[in-house]
């Protein structure tokens, strides 16, 4: 009996050390992240393309002339009309500065950022289907802008933040399916893509779209019903006029940084960190949906005989921690591109083929230490997928 309690002590000793070492090694690869970011950004200074307000003054110099930026879940309990682009024809506020300044961020009548009447047309060459790794930084530094200047070819940009498969399977059905589009791409972001569509499994209306071939909601022609939707609900004007948290905002990049390595004392006793590394990868996901709907696009693309290229994008945890330290949905990478092959879905793995043929892959990301994807990369980007579209 004493051997039996002695092996269970020593279990348990053994695992709150590990989860101690981990949290202190994520503790200081955070701290060198900062320093990194830090010395960027005065590279940055010098060179006159930082813009150094924080981004509550940014908001403060902009409120009156811009909207913060809600995401369209905002919507996700309605029982008739689930948006999926912002409030039409609006310039947000989008708390970022991930390229070094402060973006316009101007969306169409359909709530997505597209100049006028691109997504009206009936011939699209490309599209872009994704989330907020699409979004930052000026229009003219996007994807499909120098996917443009390449190819010389309108591309429209369907991307939303905190989107998953079933949204993007969603915006597909209401905006694309009946129109002729030479190219589609998917852009799928490891860290989160999965998880949103667990959480979005959840949606009475979206999992319509998944279950029912036939739903629509006809989008397209309720333009003027979306925009009366925003400026009626309560939640909307309550966010617009309490406006963005100083306490929160009034904060250097560097300043907010800190966040990441926040652990609570709930977090060590319950072995988090331990538990993620040693289960992580075991984890349930919604492959199985992941597939079906993956399915589904390959039927109607065939189907409109259209070139549907899925697009995996990697995390910067994937570069700038250690492997020890990925998510969970980052961890299903490889059942992901099994799935895309077994469906003989063309792919084009990022990680491989675009950000390991950097030295340093953090190059890609803003001033090498957080967030989506920098002008580097998206130039980087943009020319790689050019050589695959008709």
């Amino acid at each position: 009996m004493k051997k039996i309690l002695f092996l269970i002590i020593s279990l348990f000793a053994i695992a709150y050390i590990l989860e101690a070492l981990l949290m202190v090694g994520e503790f200081f690869v955070i701290e060198n992240r900062k320093k990194i970011l830090e010395k960027n950004i005065e590279k940055k200074i010098n060179e006159n393309e930082f813009d150094q307000r924080k981004i509550y003054e940014s908001y403060l110099d902009s409120k009156d002339s811009k909207d913060l930026l809600i995401s369209p879940k905002l919507f996700k309990n309605s029982k008739t009309l689930l948006p999926l682009g912002l409030k039409p024809n609006e310039i947000y506020f989008t708390y970022e500065k991930e390229h070094g300044n402060f973006p316009n961020y101007i969306v169409d009548k359909h709530g997505f950022r597209n100049p006028k009447g691109y997504l009206d047309k009936q011939y699209l060459n490309t599209v872009i289907i994704g989330d907020s790794f699409l979004m930052p930084g000026q229009y003219k530094d996007t994807i499909s802008r120098q996917i443009e200047k390449i190819t010389n070819e309108k591309v429209v940009t369907l991307a939303q933040g905190s989107y998953g498969m079933l949204y993007y399977y969603a915006m597909y059905k209401e905006y694309l399916i009946d129109k002729n589009v030479t190219n589609l791409l998917i852009f799928y972001f490891e860290p989160n893509d999965l998880q949103n569509l667990g959480d979005e499994l959840n949606i009475n209306i979206l999992r319509q779209y998944l279950y029912d071939d036939e739903f629509k909601q006809d989008l397209t022609k309720k333009v003027d019903e979306i925009e009366n939707l925003y400026n009626e609900n309560e939640r909307y004007k309550f966010i617009q006029k309490r406006g963005l948290s100083k306490q929160r905002y009034d904060k250097k990049i560097i300043e907010r940084m800190d966040f990441l390595k926040f652990f609570t004392l709930e977090q060590f006793l319950k072995l988090w960190k331990t538990r993620t590394l040693l289960y992580g990868q075991h984890i349930s996901k919604p492959i199985n949906e992941f597939s079906e709907i993956m399915k589904k696009f390959k039927f109607y693309t065939n189907k409109n005989n259209t070139n549907l290229i899925f697009v995996y994008v990697p995390s910067i945890n994937r570069y700038a921690y250690n492997k020890i330290l990925l998510n969970s949905n980052s961890k299903k990478r490889s059942e992901i591109l099994e799935i895309l092959k077994r469906l003989n879905i063309f792919t084009i793995d990022l990680h491989e083929d675009v950000y390991l043929k950097f030295n340093d892959p953090t190059e890609l990301f803003p001033y090498s230490s957080y967030g989506h994807n920098n002008k580097l990369a998206n130039i980087t980007i943009a020319k790689y997928l050019s050589d695959f579209l008709k």
